[in-house]
């Protein structure tokens, strides 16, 4: 295992929020066509992933601003 600098790191997280911006994408555009089929079963599972992705997606832009400047709080 090699060690990474914590900017390394901090760009690791920033790809892997903008991976999850394109799968919030993609159940967005499934929820937008079980609204418009008033498919409440599909529209219930596209908004509950949606809430865990937003989260998760949020956790990772601050993790990722928590290694950015960490050193800068000195």
């Amino acid at each position: 295992m090699s060690a990474k600098s914590l900017t390394a790191l901090a760009d690791e997280y920033l790809e892997s929020a903008r991976l999850q911006t394109e799968i919030i994408r993609k159940y967005n555009e499934r929820k937008l066509k079980a609204i418009k089929s008033r498919n409440r079963d599909e529209l219930l599972i596209c908004s509950r992933a949606l809430s865990v992705l937003y989260s998760a997606r949020r956790d990772l832009l601050d993790t990722a601003e928590l290694l950015r400047g960490y050193y800068d709080r000195s």
